[in-house]
């Protein structure tokens, strides 16, 4: 692909904004059919706003894998404390689904693999034909993708760019590719995953700047442990962490990085990331046929 045909795309991770419009935004009202039109009202809107906002070359819209994730295969607690999705919510998913398709809009997924593996996959795909991925997300997984020079993260609570500032003000440092690390480090409830005690915001922010990845750190610690059993060392500089959490957290280095550090897929079949990197035609036709048909008229201006 020549340097004439580069182009920007919109990636959106869907569980995102469906979750956000399910359970966050302003409840409407049933359309004559009874069907509740939250979900399509919101993200259909959401999309618009993309689509005369952002102006993409093509819109790439993630979902989730079909069957248990692969990180819950290897960690059945992970994301075990969040809210259990009602059917109706699953119903709505498979109709968002639905909706896409009918409007054309390009939908990638992985099977067993969450939406925002997808999203790295993509991007890792498409990097070098591509002059700039604005991701749409609440994850902050996400913001390890920063680490790309054309990537830029869009906060769809926000609705706004994550800048330096912002990514500085988060994380206490400012190297992207050190978000696992720190995710890893601090309490993360939405994962339902506390990997080790004694460790805050702060101070591993602190330890990312000093030591980088966490392996260094994890050996860096490990050593001060053997050091504070010297009882020439002051106790000022003892570790704050057990040794049975620092041999847990040695221990799962290597789930750790197929747990939470995006993959990129080779499951997804190259004819698959061919077919849809394509420009995305706006069929403002299709649009409309299905805001009438869904009695979800106050979107046909957007059109």
């Amino acid at each position: 692909m020549t340097e004439q045909t580069k182009r920007k795309i919109v990636v959106i991770d869907s569980m995102s904004y469906i979750y956000r419009a399910y359970y966050g935004l302003t409840p409407l009202t049933d359309n004559k059919y009874g069907q509740n039109i939250n979900a399509f009202y919101w993200f259909a809107k959401f999309l618009l706003s993309v689509i005369n906002v952002h102006k993409p070359d093509n819109i790439i819209v993630a979902l989730e894998g079909c069957g248990t994730s692969i990180r819950k295969k290897i960690l059945p607690e992970y994301k075990a404390t969040r809210r259990e999705m009602e059917e109706n919510f699953y119903w709505r998913v498979d109709k968002i689904k639905a909706m896409l398709e009918y409007l054309q809009v390009p939908t990638m997924f992985a099977e067993w693999y969450e939406a925002d593996d997808t999203i790295a996959s993509i991007i890792n795909y498409w990097n070098k034909e591509t002059d700039e991925f604005v991701v749409m997300t609440n994850d902050k997984d996400l913001h390890q993708l920063l680490a790309h020079d054309n990537v830029k993260i869009y906060s769809i609570s926000k609705k706004d760019f994550i800048s330096e500032d912002d990514f500085e003000k988060t994380y206490w440092f400012t190297e992207p590719k050190y978000v696992l690390d720190y995710l890893m480090m601090v309490w993360d409830s939405s994962d339902n995953i506390k990997w080790v005690n004694g460790i805050g915001k702060k101070t591993a922010s602190d330890l990312i700047k000093e030591h980088g990845w966490l392996p260094n750190i994890v050996a860096f610690l490990e050593k001060k442990l053997e050091q504070s059993e010297n009882e020439e060392t002051p106790k000022k500089d003892r570790p704050k962490m057990k040794k049975a959490e620092l041999a847990l957290l040695d221990g799962l280095m290597t789930v750790l990085t197929l747990n939470k550090r995006l993959i990129s897929l080779h499951n997804i079949p190259k004819e698959e990331y061919n077919k849809q990197y394509k420009q995305y035609e706006h069929n403002k036709w299709l649009w409309t046929n299905m805001a009438n048909k869904l009695e979800m008229k106050s979107i046909l201006s957007y059109i």
